[in-house]
């Protein structure tokens, strides 16, 4: 194994430095993926089942060790998926730690497939093992990252010298009955018995998408619940975590817009998803890149898109929304490549960080839990 970069020993330190806080503070949370290589190394984010009324210390405890350690920008936001998610930034070293914190059964949906209820949920985050100073759930981590992307269509954890080898061995927790529910008598016997990808394949009723059908002919109503909920999720997604943008007026943008694009590489390592865009000469066009490409949601990363062109026209209407439109706008003069691609990377992080700041989640932590995590318990309560 390769010698880890500088980079990634500060990340695997501020993970345990993290996981201790959390342990002296007797925080409820068990992580659930991101541990496969560790020591060597922390997987992109780490996946971290925890109690909803834990949240908060949870990323206070973070933010503080972070900003102890280098990571002083730091990005927080209520996903619709049903997750919170957290990046802390080191900006001087381009690298950052990001953290989802699961504390919903929305966020384990394979497709219509419901893989957790409450009761189950409250287990996982309770823990099966400790690694370190990290608390783990095997039962979680095997629902999360072999049974759901199985249910989903996705095989390619259990390929040799993947994540899962074949055969696999479900942990304990797992009763096989649970698990033929889920995935039917064939497709369970095969996980444990098939010795290669292709041969689990084939096994399969009529491929991945069979396991889905399969589930909803046993369980009509919960499956008509899940797609009727997968939908509404893909709605809140469009409407309450649009991508933001960035607006750049340049006479020289082609330099500007290229500057952007060698910044989307960097940017990855610190959680961001940078998509440069040419400003449309047509406002037709610009008006459907505005309601569709541009503010298309993120799945993981905190996206935000660079929209460059010799004006950045934006209406005064869209300032008002900033909230659920998060904008702003740039005005550079001709600069070289280097520097235009420095001022773009310090002003992104100054607005995301802005946008994104968890200040104001902490604050009101004391006297009652944020919008969206009060809705997501009542959606809960009435589920059940």
């Amino acid at each position: 194994m390769s010698e880890r970069s500088p980079s990634e020993r500060r990340r695997v330190a501020l993970a345990e430095a993290i996981a201790s806080s959390w342990g002296e503070r007797s925080l409820e949370y068990a992580v659930v993926h991101g541990l496969e290589e560790y020591p060597a190394r922390i997987g992109r984010d780490l996946d971290v089942a925890v109690d909803p009324e834990s949240v908060g210390p949870a990323v206070g405890a973070a933010v503080a060790c972070g900003r102890n350690r280098g990571f002083g920008t730091v990005l927080f936001r209520w996903s619709h998926w049903g997750l919170y998610q957290l990046a802390l930034v080191d900006r001087e070293e381009s690298t950052a730690l990001a953290l989802d914190l699961l504390c919903t059964t929305d966020v384990w949906r394979a497709k219509c497939v419901r893989l957790v209820d409450e009761p189950q949920l409250e287990r996982i985050t309770a823990g099966d093992d400790q690694f370190g100073p990290f608390r783990i759930s095997e039962e979680g981590r095997f629902l999360k990252s072999c049974v759901r992307p199985l249910l989903c269509g996705d095989l390619s954890r259990t390929a040799a010298g993947r994540e899962w080898s074949l055969p696999v061995t479900p942990p304990h927790p797992i009763h096989r009955e649970r698990l033929e529910e889920l995935l039917g008598g064939a497709a369970t016997s095969a996980l444990a018995t098939a010795s290669s990808t292709s041969e689990l394949r084939a096994v399969l009723p009529a491929g991945p998408r069979g396991l889905q059908v399969r589930w909803a002919r046993s369980h009509a109503i919960d499956a008509a619940r899940g797609v009727r909920e997968a939908l509404a999720g893909r709605v809140l997604r469009r409407c309450l975590n649009p991508a933001a943008c960035v607006f750049v007026s340049s006479p020289e943008p082609e330099v500007v817009l290229q500057a952007a694009r060698e910044l989307a590489g960097e940017a990855r390592a610190m959680f961001l998803d940078v998509r440069p865009q040419a400003m449309p000469s047509s406002r037709l066009r610009r008006l459907l890149a505005k309601a569709s490409t541009w503010r298309a949601p993120p799945v993981s990363e905190f996206v935000v898109t660079v929209v460059v062109g010799r004006s950045a026209p934006v209406s005064s209407g869209l300032s008002s929304l900033r909230r659920l439109l998060p904008t702003t706008c740039l005005a550079l003069q001709a600069l070289p490549a280097p520097q235009a691609r420095a001022v773009l990377r310090e002003r992104i992080l100054d607005f995301l960080a802005d946008t994104y700041s968890p200040s104001a989640f902490l604050t009101r932590q004391a006297d009652a839990p944020p919008p969206a995590l009060a809705v997501v318990r009542r959606l809960e309560h009435t589920r059940a």
